[in-house]
């Protein structure tokens, strides 16, 4: 048997803690260097390796392992295979309990998994456990506590040369960014990444990206050039021409249709995004779908709350195996449409089930739903708990960055207070509107 001994001469930082590994294996085997070495290799070329003078190649580290009787990993990394499995269970398992929008328990999961001595000993494995705390921060609504990982994963100096790995990373920290109000940093990492990656063609991540810099252009008022955005993403994700990429395109188009006041034209968007991704397609994606037309068409058409109410029902059977966050959404949608179709009985009944779970909830959820909540208890004259749905709210957008979406909310607070007879909270409400529109 022929291995291939050409190592390369490495520092002991980098090599020594495998020659210590394979020395540690021998001496406890109780052989000597020439009894390892031969008859493939020269006792040396071990005695070099074991010293950290020398990098032993894929080939010779395959050879070793399997003479010492131990895993390679174990060699390479100092871990087990059955550490290695144990650390991809955890990050599996975290990931599941995010997905299943139980951001509080994820958080607590990826944090105990970034403590272990077992991720200490698999750096390979950090980047993945670190994106998705990360992500279940951005889900909690800790925004701060999400920018400050993501940034740190890809900082401002490689904003404009990522590697492909760290596209992710970089649409979830210009998803933050906008979420947090930061809409310059956002459009300044978009636009960057956009511009250096583009070149080489679209993909479902770069079309994701392209969807929040056009969010970030609404949100800040930016509506020509918001307009002329949503042309080229939609080209864009035609070239692209997954459902996934046109989904996601009709989506942000529907978002800046609705900051821009084009109702309507936010509901053909979203007709267009149920279009693109038929019952056929991915379920998560065909879920979303449903839920963004349901709310944009509960702020828009009204009159069409029955059949919306009609769509949410048949969606809620399909959502039994889906995702807590889902469930709650569709609740709270289905919460709306029954309040519009003159049924605040049967919307707090659906409300019950959004407030029991509220704290999970994104903060922008929780913040739409205290809003809906004093709706509701104001229409079946529950003055008091209507007032303390409000104030819960009104504590929640005082913290709001200042953008069209806090406009909105503030509006609706308004309408709440004025509906409750609290004239004094509502003009303080529209001043506030008008304080935002004036930045």
């Amino acid at each position: 048997m022929l291995v291939d001994m050409r190592g390369t001469v490495a520092s002991t930082v980098d090599s020594s803690p495998i020659g210590w590994r394979i020395r540690k294996m021998r001496q406890q085997l109780g052989w000597t260097q020439e009894r390892l070495a031969a008859p493939e290799l020269s006792e040396s070329y071990v005695s070099l390796i074991e010293a950290g003078k020398r990098t032993p190649t894929p080939a010779v580290l395959d050879l070793l392992a399997e003479k010492l009787g131990c895993a390679l990993s174990y060699l390479t990394e100092g871990v087990t295979p059955e550490q290695i499995q144990e650390v991809e269970l955890d990050l599996a398992a975290a990931r599941m309990t995010l997905d299943d929008g139980r951001a509080v328990e994820a958080c607590d999961r990826y944090r105990r998994l970034l403590d272990s001595p077992a991720l200490a000993d698999l750096p390979r494995y950090q980047p993945a456990a670190e994106y998705g705390l990360a992500l279940a921060l951005e889900a909690r609504g800790d925004l701060v506590g999400a920018i400050s990982i993501l940034v740190r994963m890809v900082p401002p100096g490689i904003w404009s040369q990522l590697e492909e790995h760290d596209v992710d990373t970089a649409v979830a920290l210009a998803r933050c960014y906008l979420r947090h109000g930061d809409l310059r940093q956002a459009a300044q990492l978009a636009e960057g990444i956009l511009a250096s990656s583009t070149a080489e063609g679209w993909n479902e991540r770069l079309v994701e990206l392209g969807a929040t810099l056009l969010t970030v252009y609404a949100d800040r008022g930016d509506l020509l050039r918001a307009r002329q955005w949503a042309d080229e993403l939609q080209q864009s994700a035609r070239s692209v021409g997954t459902a996934h990429a046109m989904t996601v395109s009709w989506w942000a188009q529907a978002v800046a249709a609705v900051q821009d006041g084009r109702g309507e034209e936010a509901v053909a968007c979203t007709e267009q995004a149920l279009a693109a991704c038929p019952e056929r397609a991915e379920p998560k994606l065909r879920v979303r779908a449903v839920l963004m037309h349901a709310e944009v068409v509960l702020a828009v058409r009204p009159e069409e709350a029955e059949r919306c109410r009609a769509q949410l029902l048949a969606l809620q059977v399909e959502l039994r195996g889906a995702s807590h966050l889902e469930r709650v959404e569709c609740a709270y949608h289905l919460a709306h449409a029954e309040l519009l179709c003159g049924r605040p009985e049967v919307a707090a009944h659906h409300l019950e089930d959004v407030l029991s779970r509220i704290e999970v909830a994104p903060r922008s959820l929780q913040l739409h739903s205290r809003l809906l909540a004093g709706q509701v208890m104001a229409a079946l004259g529950k003055t008091k708990d209507a007032a303390g749905e409000v104030a819960s709210a009104r504590a929640f957008l005082v913290h709001e960055p200042p953008t069209r979406r806090t406009v909105r909310g503030w509006l609706t607070l308004a309408q709440v207070l004025e509906q409750l007879g609290d004239a004094d909270g509502s003009i303080d409400a529209y001043k506030r509107v008008m304080d935002i529109v004036e930045l």
